[in-house]
């Protein structure tokens, strides 16, 4: 993780905002690029006369905010053909991903909000978003108070941290990929929780059917 992040940084030198900008993007939209880390770099470099600190947080901002609302519209648009061509139709089918969507809609501003704070968990949940069909005004104003927030507490990172920044951004990098982790086992010990139920049901169907 240490060499890519001193990739980007070198990309960041040479090409300033617009390369904030990009690897804000992609990061938000599926790979996972070390953004926070290269934005508390880069807050850094501002205090050093490299960048302005304003034009920073606004090239991130607005990478990470483009970046999730590309991922939530193409999920929304194409990402159920896309699973159905994938041969995972079942998938949309399922009680687990029917609960899934219903705990979306029910709670939009907390799932789309604290996911903002995890750059690993952002681009799931804004793909989940999508193939729920979260209401879109309620994800836009949660996602771009999410990310004013976060990329504003990233650039403060670099600003207070100042020479070491290096450090603190090996620890966020740590902990991110430990709550993505984290995550994943949650939602794989919630997706067998909610199959259980309708396997259940289904056993005792038959077995009635079988005792007429």
């Amino acid at each position: 993780m240490g060499q890519v992040v001193q990739w980007l940084l070198t990309f960041v030198l040479l090409y300033k905002y617009a390369a904030i900008f990009v690897i804000a993007f992609l990061s938000a939209l599926i790979l996972p690029l070390p953004a926070g880390s290269v934005l508390i770099a880069s807050a850094f470099f501002a205090l050093q006369g490299y960048f302005n600190l304003s034009a920073v947080i606004v090239a991130g901002f607005i990478g990470n905010v483009a970046g999730d609302n590309v991922g939530y519209w193409l999920a929304r648009n194409y990402g159920k053909p896309i699973l159905v061509k994938l041969k995972l139709g079942n998938f949309l089918k399922s009680h687990g991903f029917k609960v899934l969507e219903g705990k979306i809609n029910q709670h939009p501003i907390s799932t789309v909000f604290f996911s903002r704070f995890v750059n690993n968990l952002d681009p799931l949940v804004n793909l989940m978003a999508g193939l729920a069909k979260m209401p879109y005004r309620s994800f836009l104003a949660t996602d771009v108070v999410g990310e004013i927030i976060d990329v504003g507490s990233l650039c403060l990172c670099g600003v207070l941290f100042d020479s070491n920044w290096e450090y603190l951004q090996r620890v966020l990098g740590r902990f991110s990929w430990i709550a993505l982790i984290l995550v994943v086992l949650v939602i794989m010990l919630a997706w067998s929780h909610l199959r259980r139920p309708a396997k259940k049901s289904k056993l005792s169907i038959d077995k009635y059917s079988s005792t007429l």
